[in-house]
């Protein structure tokens, strides 16, 4: 008699196989568990494959989708990017089987069966129906799928039975009653601790649901089969530990890593099949049906032929390579499929590719908010490979990407129109150098190639060699720019050489640089095109034809230069060819319709966008908002420093010397208070409306201080006027950052440096010189001819996204604790330090209250912030990246160091150098203006370079380094060396203004997040800015407090020694220069610079600090890319469940 053995064998074949033994041989296995072993090593040692798995074909695969809607752009990026993926290996294998290609979709569960009710239709029909969309999607895309798999095909389902039995056989199977919160839309259960209650805006209702997708979830309670997932939690997180890269991107590793060391619950694995009826019914009970994740994931198995084929069959296509697939389904895929396989002793796929979603108006594109784009639609307007790039190109993989027409615009426009299509035509469409001729002229002697031809290779090929490496680490969004790279490149060698100017010169120098150069770019084309087929399979292939290229010498092996000698004669006629100008062509490829101003036009499904199609901004336009955007910089930066020369005489016209920190203490004050609340509200209203209100409140505020007739309305006046510079200096850098890339923003925030500095450098000298020919009055009646100019030009010209936001809705939204809490502690702080030593002794009541009490509200905030906001001003994830930290502490130390030689110096220059208030206001350029030309720089070599930590390096070490020599100052000091001292402090200062700014948006979340970062920054900075005027007036006045005794032994009158003192010495500095006692002048001096010293020594050790901070900063490449932001009620909702998010999973 014979028994059925089992006998089980993990790696190379990991599977479980039947053999047919003798009762006595089966005895034997009962009794030693050795001989079984030993059996199960022979017999699996003579069916091992002859094979080895180095020729195993590359296997990826798409998630397969829900029938249950029609297809969205959100699909069609799955299949594309999985498409690409398969594209590249197979270009690399050079062999049509060496990938293969599966995608398909998921027609079993409650969903599909509720749909299929709800239509009316029966649901294999409905399931029919629903296949074909997406089987029409694969057609449309031009996706090379080797085989579209359906959950209701026989395989898959023999496939599924036989997993099922065998999970029951091993024992990984029990029968419990369960009671959970269940999603339908999910299809799962989800634990307590992800549930929370939402209010649901379309019904008003209150509902639980998951916080990870916000769907809602229903108490459950019913009698199933369960997988004892919880056994699989040590083996999971070793294979992650092992595999490093088993889930790119590393975030949702990360992500995956904490669920598993949380803790996992065993996984129900049926439904009553009288709530689920269409399913697969499970083995051996009709009573309930296959849970339809485990049946979904399945179909990477099903596929390969699995159970008849296993690892003894040499042409297995298991494990899987790549799993493309979107975030929301990474627990099902990264924790339960792998649980699964271990069950069964099957190998785990390679590696999952988990990529993020495509939004619109900051959601999810899903069918039930009717916020989905058509693809069929959008590749009918825009063509196939067209969007194959833009999906590509700027789809998500770590963060989520927006969906817009004019972003396909500004895409297709830029890189396939002005890059490829451009290059195209400038080398096979010229008429003034013949492409055959030169490829024959430069191959056919390569040793006349010139100087430059071999760091040009070198260049072409190490941007292939990146993009590969890229690709390989499963980031195709890099790897295609490093390939679009290469187009710009040789379009810019183009430009620099001149080449068709130089084409029509007969001299042989210059024909053989042309003809090297047509080479060289033709060449680098050809190279490119050979490396950008898996993405736009059809328009390279074009390119290629036009190129000349044979259609053997398209595969990898050639895609590097100089590997191709024979191209050059074009396989279509690149002048009549209708195909051909769809790569040259002009013109959008929607020839015969307008360029779409809103999404309806792509197929926007039951709903629609209320973004606004971004503007495709005419350089005039762009020029014009620059402007008024600088106008409106210039004249915010220029009134913290105006004042600065002229504070003596204020204080002196209005009877209040004490009130001389005050005139630019409330202004900075009021300044950083106001700052976090200005972002915010543009983030509700838009950021037009806020910027002109911030100018608005400019004019009235400079009135005010212009009228001044008391100290106190001066203050008040100064107070508005510090709220809305704060506010105009923010959204400048907002807005700024909204229209431009990462690389390009460096470029214009550099500028904007150079325009702060230049306002610095002006504002002493022009306070000065109408203070002396005019009237103090006028440092602030001419900011209204200025304004006014700057208001008109952002009122017509200015058109980024206007939510349009109700007044009403958009005042519910504002963080009022916060706000509130922000307010107080900077109030109460500032003016406790303010007060302290001067108005007040420290160890005062009043002092002491106004510090604590400044702390107390900080913590209210920060508790606010965490807790109690729904959008908060600042949330407090920003603070978690290490690198964050570091930008924010060089923008604190950076401001208190930088302002207080900008602040103080011209005290120096009156009080101990007799020097006017426009001398002073001269004696400071230097600093100014080096500073100005520093920022200038540190925004073009961003920009060029896309480095931004050297720059705070060397600016953190050049301004310690400026500051500590200011120690050194003496009353007889020369002029040369304290211009000397202020150029190293100007070089550090303006090094720092921006590169820290870009650093911090660099690791923001998206972009969206931006303005969150950016009010932050600005919010630090003003504070230290503050900070700095304060702190430094704190320790003059202590400090001349102490020099009074020297004053005395002088010979001063008590008159000036009163006007002397700590509090009245800073709006007496013309006194000095009254004195005819040489040494009561030179006592002066002396005290006055004793005093500044040891505000000296206190600012060199927050130049100290900066270089501390600078430490923490890490190094980002950054990009050309750029989303513009969509503001308004809807994304400040987005970004706040964002951070509650967040801040439940850590």
């Amino acid at each position: 008699m014979r028994r059925r053995v089992h006998l089980t064998c993990v790696a190379p074949f990991e599977s479980v196989n039947e053999f047919d033994f003798p009762d006595a041989v089966c005895s034997d296995f009962s009794s030693s568990p050795q001989i079984a072993q030993q059996l199960a090593a022979t017999v699996f040692s003579i069916a091992k494959p002859s094979s080895t798995n180095s020729s195993k074909t590359f296997y990826v695969t798409t998630p397969i989708f829900y029938v249950n809607a029609s297809p969205h752009v959100g699909h069609l990026y799955s299949l594309v990017l999985a498409d690409v993926l398969k594209r590249w290996h197979q270009l690399k294998g050079n062999a049509e089987g060496s990938a293969y290609l599966l995608t398909g979709t998921d027609e079993h569960g409650m969903k599909v069966q509720k749909a299929a009710e709800k239509a009316k239709v029966d649901v294999k029909l409905f399931c029919d129906q629903g296949a074909e969309q997406f089987l029409d999607l694969a057609h449309a895309a031009n996706a090379s799928q080797n085989r579209f798999i359906r959950t209701t095909d026989d395989d898959h389902i023999a496939a599924v039975e036989h997993f099922w039995r065998e999970l029951n056989h091993r024992g990984y199977l029990y029968e419990s009653k369960h009671e959970g919160w269940y999603c339908v839309s999910d299809e799962t259960f989800y634990p307590e601790s992800q549930i929370h209650m939402i209010l649901d805006p379309s019904t008003g209702r209150k509902l639980y649901a998951s916080m990870e997708t916000g769907k809602e979830v229903t108490w459950s309670s019913e009698t199933n089969y369960h997988f004892k997932l919880s056994e699989f939690k040590d083996r999971l997180l070793k294979h992650y530990s092992d595999n490093p890269a088993f889930i790119v991107p590393r975030e949702r590793m990360n992500f995956i890593i904490k669920e598993v060391t949380a803790g996992l619950s065993d996984l129900s694995v049926s439904r009553p099949s009288s709530r689920l009826s269409w399913g697969i019914p499970v083995p051996g009970d009709e009573t309930q049906t296959v849970y339809v994740w485990l049946d979904a994931l399945i179909n990477y198995l099903s596929a390969t032929g699995w159970p008849n084929k296993t690892a003894r069959n040499p042409d297995w296509l298991w494990p899987a390579d790549c799993h493309v697939i979107g975030k929301d389904i990474i627990r099902f895929h990264c924790i339960y499929w792998p649980a699964f396989l271990m069950a069964l002793d099957l190998p785990l796929p390679k590696q999952f590719l988990s990529h993020a979603h495509w939004t619109m108006n900051q959601e999810k594109m899903s069918k039930s908010l009717g916020n989905v784009v058509n693809p069929f639609f959008a590749m009918d307007r825009f063509g196939v490979d067209a969007i194959r790039y833009y999906m590509i190109r700027d789809g998500g993989i770590v963060d989520d990407a927006a969906y817009e027409n004019s972003f396909v615009i500004a895409r297709y426009k830029k890189d396939l129109q002005g890059g490829l299509g451009n290059l195209v035509s400038r080398i096979v469409r010229s008429k003034k150098w013949k492409l055959p001729d030169s490829v024959r002229q430069a191959t056919g002697d390569f040793e006349q190639a010139p100087d430059w031809f071999g760091s040009w290779e070198k260049t072409i090929n190490g941007l292939v060699e990146e993009a590969d490496q890229l690709m390989l680490a499963l980031n195709p969004r890099e790897a295609t720019a490093r390939l679009i790279d290469i187009i710009y490149e040789t379009n810019k060698m183009f430009h620099m050489n001149e080449i068709w100017r130089l084409a029509e010169s007969k001299h042989p120098k210059n024909v053989q640089l042309v003809t090297w150069s047509v080479y060289a770019a033709a060449d680098a084309l050809r190279v490119a095109a050979i490396a950008l087929q898996p993405i736009m399979p059809e328009k390279m292939q074009m390119a290629l034809d036009m190129l000349g290229v044979s259609p053997q010498k398209r595969s990898w092996e050639f895609a590097s230069m100089r590997t191709d000698h024979t191209f050059g004669d074009a396989l279509i006629d690149v002048d009549s060819s209708p195909n051909s100008s769809a790569i040259t062509t002009s013109t959008l490829p929607v020839d015969s319709k307008e360029v779409p101003s809103a999404a309806q036009e792509v197929g926007i499904e039951e709903g629609s966008n209320e973004n606004e199609a971004a503007v495709s901004r005419s350089r005039f336009r762009m020029f014009m908002i620059l402007t008024a955007l600088f106008l409106s910089l210039f004249i915010a930066a220029l009134d913290v420093t105006i004042v600065s020369t002229a504070v003596p005489t204020i204080a002196a016209d209005l009877r209040s010397p004490s009130g001389y920190a005050w005139i630019g203490g409330a202004y900075v004050i009021a300044n950083a208070a106001g700052v976090p609340i200005w972002a915010k509200l543009s983030d509700i209203w838009g950021r037009k409306p806020i910027l002109l209100l911030a100018v608005l409140v400019f004019i009235a505020s400079s009135i005010i201080c212009a009228l001044a007739k008391s100290m106190k309305m001066m203050i008040v006046g100064r107070a508005v006027q510090g709220v809305a510079g704060g506010g105009l200096i923010l959204m400048v850098n907002i807005v700024i950052s909204d229209l431009f890339s990462m690389r390009q923003r460096s470029l214009i925030l550099g500028l904007c440096e150079g325009i702060w500095a230049i306002a610095g450098a002006i504002g002493p000298v022009l306070g000065g010189v109408l203070t002396d020919l005019a009237s103090w009055r006028w440092c602030w009646w001419i900011n209204l001819p200025v304004c006014g100019i700057g208001f008109a030009l952002l009122l017509i010209f200015l058109d980024v996204h206007n939510p349009r936001t109700n007044f009403r809705d958009g005042l519910k939204a504002i963080d009022w604790a916060g706000s509130i809490s922000i307010l107080a502690f900077t109030l109460l702080l500032l003016m406790g330090l303010d007060f302290g030593g001067d108005a007040f002794p420290w160890s005062s009541p009043k002092v002491i209250c106004l510090i604590v009490f400044g702390l107390v509200c900080l913590a209210l905030f920060i508790f606010s912030e965490h807790r109690l906001a729904e959008y908060p001003l600042i949330p407090l994830g920003l603070f978690v990246e290490r690198s964050n930290l570091g930008s924010l502490g060089v923008s604190f130390f950076h401001g208190i160091t930088f302002m207080a030689g900008e602040y103080y110096l011209p005290l120096y220059f009156q009080a101990v150098r007799s020097a006017s208030a426009l001398r002073s206001g001269a004696l400071l350029a230097p600093l100014m203006v080096t500073t100005a030309l520093c920022g200038a720089f540190s925004g073009v070599f961003i920009h060029q370079t896309g480095k931004y930590r050297i720059l705070i390096w060397v600016g953190a070490i050049m301004l310690t380094i400026g500051t500590g020599l200011y120690i050194f100052i003496t009353p007889t000091t020369s002029i040369a060396a304290i211009i000397g001292f202020q150029l190293i402090a100007g070089i550090g200062s303006g090094l720092l203004f921006q590169p820290p700014l870009i650093s911090l948006q660099a690791f923001v979340k998206d972009q969206n997040d931006v303005a969150t970062a950016t009010s932050t920054f600005s919010f630090i900075r003003c504070i230290a800015l503050a900070f700095s005027v304060i702190l430094g007036s704190v320790v003059f006045q202590n400090s001349m407090e102490a020099e009074a005794s020297q004053l005395a032994k002088a010979g001063l009158s008590a008159d000036l020694l009163n006007q002397f003192s700590g509090k009245n010495a800073a709006a007496h500095v013309n006194v000095a220069a009254t004195l005819t006692d040489p040494d009561q002048k030179r006592a002066v001096q002396l005290a006055f610079t004793v005093s500044m010293r040891n505000m000296w020594i206190l600012f060199c050790c927050f130049g100290f600090l900066t270089i501390v901070s600078s430490a923490l900063i890490k190094s980002k490449k950054l990009s050309h890319e750029h989303t513009e932001t969509v503001t308004g009620l809807k994304q400040t909702r987005a970004q706040a469940q964002d951070e509650c998010q967040d801040r439940a999973r850590t």
